[in-house]
C-alpha cells in the first residue's frame, strides 16, 4: 500500500465489525481506541469522516481497516470475533495487520 508505515510490534485488541471472506477485507473496532498511537487515531478519524461525508451516515471513528494479506489464513473471522493486531498507517487510513483471533 502507498506510504504504509508499521507502528511497532505492540499488539492491540478489538472486535470484528464486518468481514468479507470473499474479498478478504474487513473492519475492526479497537477495544481501546485511545491506546492506539496518536497518528493512527488521527488517520482513523479522518478516514471515518470521509466515509461519513460520502455516505451521509455516521461512522464509528475507531474503525480499523484490514485485509487478509497479513491475517492468519486459518482464522475464520466473522462479525463479533475478538482479535488482536498490530497497527499501520498509510496515506489515507489507519489499519490493522497481523490479525489473529484473540
Amino acid at each position: 500500500a502507498e506510504g504504509r508505515q508499521y507502528l511497532g510490534n505492540k499488539r492491540y485488541t478489538g472486535s470484528v465489525q464486518w468481514f468479507s471472506v470473499k474479498n478478504g477485507i474487513g473492519f475492526i473496532i479497537p477495544d481501546h481506541f485511545n491506546s492506539l498511537p496518536k497518528v493512527a487515531q488521527q488517520k482513523s478519524t479522518e478516514a471515518a469522516q470521509r466515509v461519513a461525508d460520502k455516505s451521509q451516515q455516521e461512522v464509528f471513528e475507531g474503525l480499523m481497516f484490514h485485509r487478509r494479506d497479513k491475517t492468519d489464513p486459518a482464522s475464520r473471522l466473522s462479525e463479533g470475533s475478538k482479535v488482536s493486531f498490530n497497527v499501520f498507517v498509510d496515506l489515507r487510513n489507519a489499519g490493522a495487520t497481523n490479525v489473529t483471533e484473540a
